[in-house]
């Protein structure tokens, strides 16, 4: 018999992916004649430094970059909404474009942005990773990864998921008129574009708002309950919240629906409580679904059990667990394996000076295992871990 790992304390990872918080808002890229306005929009939290980004041109032809530029400039917050705000990046055919005073931008020194079929794509400069991206004039059959060309010196090797990826309007908009190209509609990070007047710098022509603005995403283990809790300072055409739980095998574990104070422009406190009991790392994701539908991931978290040492024991009759805060009264015991299948499932009657002690034979489980302890007078339920 070895040892009682105590009472769950969880440990909050945040999720890297930066997916619904950073994005490429609106695209322009073709124009009747010799093309004056392209530019790429980016969205994402004010004071954002966006050296840890880059803007990837995809030629659709070869699944390749024809371009690359590591972006340098923040986030501004002039025209932010619920703390999101702009950035702008120019080519060098984008002498036509107006960018509003005080919205921070940079040029690509691109050549041109290609009428397509082709992509736009957000990278994180330091993983390679794909944030977000657009694959525009849409012919139904886009590549699923981009091959590292050289040109514009992309980080790393390739390829370059499309994971992220949206896929826009079939529509030839090549040739449309100046100042109109394609972006972003609906609630914010909706996913769905249209064909609009160009807009850089501010909140696109048919896109109502940006989303709410998440203060933060945390969570506390206690009593073998996980509490999650999350704050907005700003709701806008949010119906409510979904958050989903995960196991690292991507099966769902869970999910909870939580509705919003929509229309709320004041900071908003929000919790629940997963009473189910884990020993590994489980993630909860936290989404945000607008009143059209649209659904948008605000931020990933994980919990990670984090275990100390107790006192279990062969008493000759059985298992004999120490339990710190073991409270008097009649118990409820339920013995899981990690796959939830249930060993044993019995009642005593215990006080504050005993030993817990589970009927089983020497060696007849061996492993790790979870103990539910349910108190049928406090209603109070503790879960342990034990390693036999």
């Amino acid at each position: 018999m070895k040892n009682l790992l105590s009472p769950l304390v969880g440990l909050a990872l945040a999720c890297p992916n930066s997916f619904g918080q950073i994005w490429i808002n609106e695209v322009s890229y073709a124009m009747t004649g010799t093309d004056s306005d392209d530019f790429i929009e980016i969205v994402g939290p004010v004071g954002t430094d966006l050296s840890d980004y880059g803007v990837m041109l995809v030629n659709g032809s070869t699944s390749s970059n024809y371009d690359y530029k590591q972006l340098s400039g923040t986030i501004s917050s002039v025209n932010s909404n619920s703390g999101l705000g702009f950035f702008v990046v120019l080519s060098n055919q984008s002498s036509s474009v107006t960018i509003p005073t005080g919205i921070d931008s940079m040029y690509g020194d691109f050549t041109s942005i290609q009428n397509g079929p082709d992509g736009v794509l957000l990278i994180n400069h330091s993983t390679q990773e794909t944030i977000h991206g657009v694959w525009y004039k849409n012919d139904g059959n886009p590549p699923t990864s981009i091959v590292r060309s050289g040109s514009g010196n992309p980080p790393g090797d390739g390829p370059y998921s499309m994971n992220n990826v949206d896929l826009t309007i079939a529509e030839d908009v090549s040739n449309s008129a100046a100042g109109f190209g394609i972006g972003m509609d609906g609630g914010g990070f909706s996913r769905n574009w249209v064909f609009q007047e160009s807009t850089p710098g501010q909140v696109n022509t048919s896109q109502s708002s940006l989303p709410i603005k998440l203060i933060s995403f945390s969570h506390e283990i206690r009593e073998g309950e996980v509490e999650l809790k999350w704050e907005t300072s700003f709701e806008r055409d949010v119906d409510y919240f979904l958050v989903s739980k995960h196991d690292r095998n991507g099966d769902e574990k869970g999910y909870w629906e939580i509705p919003a104070n929509a229309g709320s422009s004041e900071n908003q406190i929000y919790s629940l409580i997963d009473h189910s009991v884990f020993s590994q790392v489980h993630y909860y994701n936290l989404f945000e679904v607008h009143v059209d539908g649209g659904k948008s991931l605000l931020k990933t978290i994980a919990v990670k059990p984090n275990y100390s040492k107790g006192h279990v024991f062969w008493n000759g009759e059985g298992v004999e667990i120490k339990l710190p805060h073991l409270v008097s009264g009649v118990v409820e015991i339920k013995v899981f394996d990690l796959n939830g299948q249930i060993k044993l499932n019995q009642t005593q009657t215990v006080n504050n000076e005993d030993n817990l002690i589970l009927p089983f034979e020497r060696n007849y489980l061996k492993g790790l295992f979870i103990v539910s302890i349910l108190n049928k007078q406090s209603g109070f339920t503790e879960n342990f871990v034990v390693e036999l």
